[in-house]
């Protein structure tokens, strides 16, 4: 009944209806097992108190009535059946197995239930918990973690963290599903709170406040007061109590290599957006990804290429001042006009042909028709956007 409160001793242990309390579950059971069960793995209910054991619910039937107010189960399994132990008022409690010590490892042949237990190991504990919705318990290994004052549970190779009381971790088992029901820190690792857990003041540990509180004066007249010093040395003791505690997590088995393995896949992952981000930068440094727009294909169906307009720009212009006469003459009459301004304007901006591209264009004066034979002008002419776009460069 340690830090179980006031209700441990002043409520009965069973109530009226025959359950425990949820406060009570740890110390007190209910599950009564027929002879024809006896022996099997049926029997384990829970844990011993001090978790070192897979235990069995100590309920029996007498021969006779038990007294009226030790009659937990009237109403349900009858007057006669009650715990074994008077001394604690028949109330039915976990007694641990002799071949159920989670310490031993010859007791998974007798008692062991899942495939992730583990027994043998110096800080394996026995765990109550569910395996296809039936109530049992299991040999898990804990830690106290000193650093942070934690207490994990070692589940299917992985440290699990048990934060209260009562709390359920999942896990799974072959083709079962099973939980696992967290023990009161406070009770587990009770050196969190208390030095030593107040061991050699003669005291008990105020888990409120973390202090030791001893009891003075006259039993009729108790003064309760913080005690003193300790009178043990201050080296550690070797207890079972020590089997499962270590100082930082990182002196959890596999805990570190869990933890080394995901910084390492952060730094993977920051690697590679780093190296992307050089990428794209360096992509658009040389140019790869700020090109202009094009307003065609890079290649026309059938294959012919896209003309190289960059060649020869005062050619180019040329031929496109040939190619609107030739093909648009009922235009050629109301653009007369304007041609001499054009031709004027293209002089001020700095067109100017040289005498072979004036005798192979007949729309230039002096130039020779004839020779314009030798170089057909496709009647599929680059797209007006692309001209527009070449004569606003120059």
């Amino acid at each position: 009944g340690r830090a179980a409160g006031c209700s441990f001793v002043n409520e009965t242990c069973i109530d009226e209806w025959g359950r425990v309390s949820k406060a009570n579950q740890e110390f007190f059971c209910n599950e009564y097992i027929g002879d024809q069960r006896r022996g099997t793995t049926d029997e384990i209910q829970g844990c011993s108190p001090d978790l070192s054991s897979k235990a069995v619910c100590s309920i029996g039937e007498y021969e006779t009535e038990l007294p009226g107010e030790y009659q937990y189960f009237s109403s349900t399994l009858g007057s006669h059946v009650g715990g074994d132990d008077s001394f604690i008022d028949f109330c039915p409690v976990y007694k641990g197995f002799s071949n159920g010590d989670c310490k031993n490892p010859e007791s998974q042949a007798f008692l062991g239930l899942a495939s992730n237990e583990d027994f043998g190991s110096r800080n394996s504990r026995c765990l109550s918990g569910l395996i296809a919705q039936r109530r049992t318990a299991f040999c898990m290994q804990i830690a106290c973690v000193v650093e942070g004052q934690y207490l994990f549970v070692k589940i299917n190779g992985r440290w699990m963290l048990c934060e209260s009381a009562g709390q359920e971790l999942d896990f799974k088992s072959g083709s079962w599903n099973g939980k696992i029901v967290c023990p009161d820190p406070i009770r587990t690792c009770p050196t969190f709170y208390c030095d030593r857990d107040c061991l050699g003041t003669n005291g008990t540990c105020d888990y409120n406040t973390g202090e030791c509180v001893c009891s003075y004066g006259s039993p009729s007249r108790p003064v309760i007061g913080l005690c003193g010093n300790t009178t043990l040395e201050s080296e550690l003791i070797d207890s079972p109590l020590m089997d499962y505690y270590v100082p930082t997590t990182d002196d959890l088995d596999g805990f570190r290599r869990r933890r080394t393995s995901i910084v390492l896949w952060i730094a993977t992952v920051s690697c590679g957006c780093i190296a992307l981000i050089l990428l794209a930068f360096l992509l658009r440094w040389t140019g790869c990804l700020n090109r202009p727009r094009m307003c065609f294909r890079t290649a026309r169906e059938g294959g012919e290429q896209i003309p190289d307009f960059s060649s020869n720009k005062d050619k180019f212009v040329a031929t496109l001042l040939f190619h609107i006469r030739v093909h648009n003459p009922n235009e050629t009459a109301s653009q007369t006009a304007g041609e001499t301004e054009n031709s004027e304007r293209d002089a001020s901006v700095g067109f100017s042909f040289s005498e072979s591209e004036v005798g192979d264009d007949p729309s230039i004066p002096g130039s020779d028709p004839g020779k314009v034979g030798e170089e057909e002008v496709a009647d599929d002419i680059a797209p007006a956007c692309i001209i527009r776009r070449r004569i606003r460069a120059e």
